[in-house]
């Protein structure tokens, strides 16, 4: 064995033995963190249930139990030992708050302990723990109205309102559970009281702690004074979910010795991982950072050199090896300087392979690797346009202000910016200012063209028939052509436009989705799946990944080995690879949607997610969740999902209250011929009281457990259609 190899290995093993002796023992509050996964109240149905239910009870119960005088008569006999908070079998937490009446802006978190946690950091819940109403105006406000309550409106002195909620997660058996406050934490207060008095700085108890009965709910309150203040302990009130057997074994005095083994348990584990990290740690902070140095920089800088070799090689026949390769060595990378000089070279295969979207999710992460290089820019930036990214959009354009070689392409994106900002007039002005030579002409003008289409200007299949002329092989010139025939009608025509920009670019993922998604506005989804699958190879998008996903789902079911394609990078790959493992017959699961830590606004915020929880909650027979989920106002601009939101919003208001919104209509006059389904015009007539025959038939239909197979079947969701029969 090599000298340098015995350095390596001594310092692996010294490593080791500090990863071990940090494992058994972590100080506690060494790290305190914030916890982002808060929800807002209502956002699931268990909040729905709680905030409906149970917090208006819990407001009049905190305003009565917490207050001086009720603790000063009987403290004890309101309490459940807030130490001795230990999950007796596995389960789910969830704390919701509750309410406040601080005069400090206190901070709440919590803490766990046992023997199966590694983890025992600080966790900051709520930062700042101040709602916009007190407890007590709380408790006067539901004594004084009726549901729903109106609780304030957040601001940035008052973040949280009753009913917010964190979901701990699932927690093993032996689990102690620890919550704190810091008084005044929000402003720089330091004094942190937990449901362990020893803990506390003054040694009080701060906490008041009761279960309600034949329930899964604890609720608990802090004081957040110093010596208990005056002894309100009503200063920040929360509640605990959790299974209602547990909490029952929690509140049992049978399990009084139970719960004590634990606690002792937890004590002689934390003086073990005392004793081991003590005794290591001298040992470890001299020798072992060099050592671990060493080993870091002489194995990751040979694999990185190695790894790099073999991109580049690959890079002159076979791009996309390339892209593997170093998709697949990027854990090596040990500085900033080796990054960009992998940067560079994944934006040169990426160039060559013409994978817009791989350009866009690199100038997020190395932008700097651009500052040379205007063609890869331009295609990095197309994607950021057709992605709608605007905002990474600008910060590349301004990279390139004022030293333009291909202006005639800039034009081009600033005015398809605008236009999908539906700011035509803007765009019209801009073209209008841009004069270029031969083909780098033809973009301008077929833009140009399409925009006065729209206005039924005469001139407008002239400008398109000049940039036809000026360059046949611009996908743009037919992509233009293609939006201007199917707003004046001409669906036949349109398509073969489409088709023609396809073909100028088969490779290129944009105008193969913008064909699809008008055969989607012409019922063809056979023919749109097939489009979108054959972009399935790289270069792809993770939009189109995610239709595809989408509309096997909803329109017709598609057998794809997902394993044989690598799916490309992007803000929706979680929810790509979420989808592919979800079950074939499921439209959503947000309970492993939560579990896999994808809560994120701007997924759920997707039309196609939206739609796949409202099928979800239709499948479950939950009408209501379904109604609350489509009135959001998010499903979708397109008019294939315009008529099923709104067909499906009039049933179901119907189904609720026994009649239909008459302003709402699911057809209109731009509506193509082949969305006119026959049941959709049904709806406008049923909703405006015009329909004469059939009308009892028709109610049969919307009163019925066939409705909504009926419904998507009309709209072409065939699958959907299926799936939602068989629950039916």
């Amino acid at each position: 064995m090599t000298a340098r190899r015995l350095w390596i290995v001594g310092g692996v093993f010294l490593f080791a033995i500090g990863v071990i002796a940090g494992i058994l023992y972590f100080p506690r509050g060494w790290v305190m963190e914030t916890v982002d996964t808060v929800k807002e109240a209502g956002s699931d149905d268990r909040s729905i249930t709680f905030k409906q239910e149970q917090l208006p009870r819990m407001i009049m119960d905190a305003n009565a139990t917490f207050n001086p005088e009720r603790v000063a008569a009987d403290f004890l006999g309101i309490q459940l030992d807030p130490t001795r908070l230990v999950m007796l079998q596995e389960g789910a937490v969830r704390l919701y708050f509750v309410s406040e009446a601080a005069g400090y802006h206190n901070i709440l978190g919590y803490q766990l302990e046992g023997p199966e946690i590694r983890d025992t950091r600080l966790k900051i819940i709520f930062p700042d723990a101040t709602a916009p109403m007190d407890l007590i105006q709380c408790a006067d406000l539901v004594k004084a109205t009726s549901p729903p309550y109106y609780f304030g409106k957040r601001i940035p002195d008052a973040p949280v309102l009753p009913g917010d909620y964190v979901d701990l997660g699932v927690l093993p058996a032996g689990t102690q559970l620890v919550f704190f406050i810091v008084g005044d934490g929000a402003r720089g207060g330091n004094r942190i009281y937990t449901t362990l008095p020893q803990r506390n700085p003054d040694g009080k108890q701060h906490v008041v702690t009761f279960v309600y009965e034949n329930s899964p709910y604890m609720l608990l309150s802090f004081e957040d004074m110093w010596d208990t203040g005056n002894r309100s302990f009503n200063d920040v009130v929360f509640c605990v979910e959790m299974d209602q057997e547990n909490l029952e074994l929690i509140a049992s005095v049978k399990e009084k010795g139970r719960i004590d083994a634990i606690l002792q348990g937890n004590e002689r584990r934390k003086k073990i991982r005392r004793m081991i990290f003590w005794g290591t740690l001298a040992t470890i902070s001299v020798l072992g950072p060099p050592f671990i140095f060493l080993a870091h920089r002489t194995v990751q800088r040979a694999r990185a050199r190695r790894v790099f070799a073999a991109a580049k090689e690959a890079l002159e026949t076979n791009p996309r090896e390339t892209l593997r390769i170093l998709n697949q060595g990027k854990k090596h990378i040990l500085n900033k300087k080796m990054r960009r000089e992998w940067s560079g070279l994944e934006m040169t295969a990426s160039k060559q392979a013409r994978d817009a979207a791989q350009l866009a999710v690199l100038y997020e992460n190395m932008p700097e690797v651009f500052v040379e290089d205007e063609p890869a820019s331009l295609l990095a930036a197309r994607a950021q346009v057709e992605t709608d990214s605007v905002d990474t959009y600008h910060s590349l354009r301004r990279l390139w202000q004022g030293r333009e070689a291909a202006p005639w392409d800039w034009l081009a994106l600033e005015a398809d910016v605008l236009i999908k900002q539906e700011k035509c007039g803007a765009a019209e002005a801009l073209l209008e200012q841009g004069r270029f030579n031969g083909a780098q002409d033809s973009g301008r003008l077929a833009r140009l063209g399409m925009l006065r289409a729209r206005k039924a200007d005469p001139n407008a299949p002239g400008l398109l028939a000049n940039a036809v002329q000026l360059d046949a092989r611009n996908p743009d010139v037919y992509w233009c052509q293609g939006q201007a025939l199917e707003q004046a009608g001409h669906y036949p025509e349109a398509c073969n436009a489409y088709q023609a920009a396809l073909n100028a670019a088969p490779h290129n993922p944009f105008h193969r989705d913008h064909f699809a998604e008008f055969l989607v506005r012409q019922g063809d989804f056979k023919n749109a799946l097939t489009v979108w699958r054959q972009g399935l190879e790289p270069p792809s998008i993770d939009v189109l990944w995610l239709k595809v996903l989408f509309w096997s789902r909803m329109a017709l079911s598609q057998e794809i080995a997902w394993s044989n394609f690598p799916i490309p990078e992007g803000r929706l790959r979680p929810l790509v690879e979420f989808l592919i493992k979800l079950p074939g017959e499921r439209f959503w699961d947000m309970e492993q949607f939560e579990r896999l830590g994808l809560n994120r606004p701007e997924l759920l915020a997707r039309p196609e997610t939206i739609w796949l929880q409202t099928l979800d909650a239709l499948q479950q027979k939950r009408e209501d969740t379904a109604f609350s989920l489509i009135s959001l106002g998010q499903a979708g601009a397109q008019p294939y999902f315009e008529i099923v939101e709104t067909a499906l919003r009039q049933t179901l208001t119907c189904r609720r209250i026994g009649f239909c919104n008459p302003v709402l209509r699911c057809l209109r006059q731009e509506t193509p011929p082949s969305l006119r389904h026959p049941f959709f015009q049904q709806i406008d007539l049923w909703a405006t009281a015009q329909m004469n025959e059939g009308t009892e038939h028709f109610q049969k239909i919307v009163e019925g457990p066939a409705l909504f197979s009926t419904l998507f079947q009309a709209a072409g969701w065939l699958e959907a259609a299926r799936r939602l029969k068989t629950a039916g």
